[in-house]
């Protein structure tokens, strides 16, 4: 049983919607965020990435960013740029991209269900990435983005969302300026009757996973615990800060890129020696026909590798007897690290080791090859994406993913809703 709560959602005004939207914090740099809202005193990112409006020797974790993005967020809330719904709704989010379409339900998650486990995760987490969400969270007393879960399809919250889309314009419809041109709708469903039958779907379904944002989950999770610590409860008592706020959408609407790989060099190896090394170990090596209109390579299935060295790609295909191999270690991420990269590379942690850089899919495979070339050595692998099935059955056996293994886009937008950790009818401010 998953349990999904309405809230009353911070939003903001019609009029200032294209210009509150922006990216979540943690995908761009200090100086990026500068440059994406240096026009614009409107843009989120001046709540959730305040440092990049700070003098440049304020270190990001400093106390100092969080109270500015606290500031700014209450600013915003004061003059009427951010405003609270009159009461409390679900709401219908869905983000269109170069012809792909996702739809999910906004609501509030069980701060309950995540710490026992109901709401599954694949990811470990670093703590001083959590440290800093945890110190931001707190500081706004607000949920500033939502995490980003996935549930197996259930065909009582399609038909919901389909009537309702279908019935409804947008109260939102943006699209934010980045390169990618992502289209931003939201819907709010305030009927008391459609959000009782939502809440009753959910409730059928068995878990609800996280498919991006571990460390918003993890941050926004220890923040209710402590409020949850420091306030005690009453019989009854059901307070904002029990409950986190998530995009939900149905496993068979997301989109997973690959999630490629280069390596600065080849351990001292010349490419033929490279290529038999990887034939001893057991794959199939061959020139590999490219993409008329692309010039690169592209894998079309699982256990098939591009590989894009001294100028020249090539498939690789790992033929194993994956029968006595867990579930990690089948995927094609896992084959590569262990079998390739580790052994015949000497590359360690794609957390950790400077050698190995993981690109996510969204930038293309042409510039696998141009980041090849332009360190004139080294070697760059194009991967097959990892399937949501595939995470869900790690995340069902209590396992972790490998590193670096999943890339999710689009990225949710910031600035659209917002989740405030008060009572709103008794606490405004």
């Amino acid at each position: 049983m998953s349990t999904v709560r309405p809230f009353r959602a911070i939003r903001p005004l019609p009029s200032l919607s294209q210009r509150m939207a922006c990216l979540p914090y943690d995908v761009m740099s200090r100086a990026e965020a500068a440059q994406m809202a240096v026009d614009n005193p409107y843009s989120f990112l001046r709540v959730i990435r305040a440092d990049a409006f700070l003098p440049d020797d304020i270190d990001e974790h400093d106390p100092r960013v969080y109270r500015a993005g606290a500031e700014q967020l209450h600013s915003f809330i004061s003059e009427g740029a951010l405003q609270f719904d009159t009461n409390d709704s679900l709401y219908i989010y869905r983000q269109i991209m170069d012809g792909h379409t996702q739809t999910g339900v906004v609501g509030c998650v069980s701060v309950d269900e995540y710490n026992n486990g109901e709401i599954k995760r694949h990811e470990l987490t670093l703590k001083a990435k959590e440290e800093d969400r945890i110190c931001h969270f707190d500081a706004c007393d607000t949920s500033t983005e939502p995490i980003f879960l996935t549930y197996r399809a259930h065909e009582k919250i399609d038909k919901i969302i389909e009537q309702w889309t279908t019935t409804y314009e947008p109260d939102d419809d943006v699209e934010l300026s980045d390169a990618l041109q992502v289209r931003h709708q939201l819907w709010r469903i305030d009927d008391p009757d459609t959000i009782a039958c939502l809440r009753r779907a959910f409730q059928q379904v068995d878990s609800l996973y996280i498919a991006d944002g571990h460390h918003r989950s993890a941050s926004t999770a220890a923040v209710c615990e402590k409020r949850k610590a420091s306030a005690g409860t009453t019989p009854g008592d059901d307070p904002e800060y029990h409950y986190m706020m998530a995009v939900i959408f149905a496993d068979h609407n997301l989109k997973i890129m690959d999630y490629n790989r280069i390596i600065s060099d080849l351990n001292s190896l010349t490419p033929s020696d490279f290529i038999s090394m990887i034939k001893e170990a057991g794959f199939e090596v061959s020139s590999a026909i490219t993409d008329p209109s692309t010039r690169v390579f592209a894998p079309k299935k699982p256990h098939s590798f591009g590989m894009y060295l001294d100028g020249k790609w090539y498939e690789v295909l790992a033929h194993l007897d994956d029968k006595n191999m867990t579930t990690q270690e089948r995927l094609d991420v896992s084959i590569l690290q262990n079998k390739i990269l580790t052994p015949l590379l000497r590359v360690g942690d794609p957390r950790t080791d400077s050698r190995i850089r993981c690109v996510g899919g969204v930038r293309g495979l042409q510039y696998l090859a141009d980041e090849v070339d332009r360190q004139g050595d080294g070697v760059a692998f194009s991967m097959y994406p990892v399937s949501i099935n595939e995470i869900m059955a790690i995340a069902d056996e209590g396992k972790i993913m490998p590193p670096k293994s999943t890339w999710f886009e689009p990225k949710l937008v910031s600035g659209l809703f917002l989740h405030a950790l008060y009572d709103p009818r008794t606490c405004q401010t």
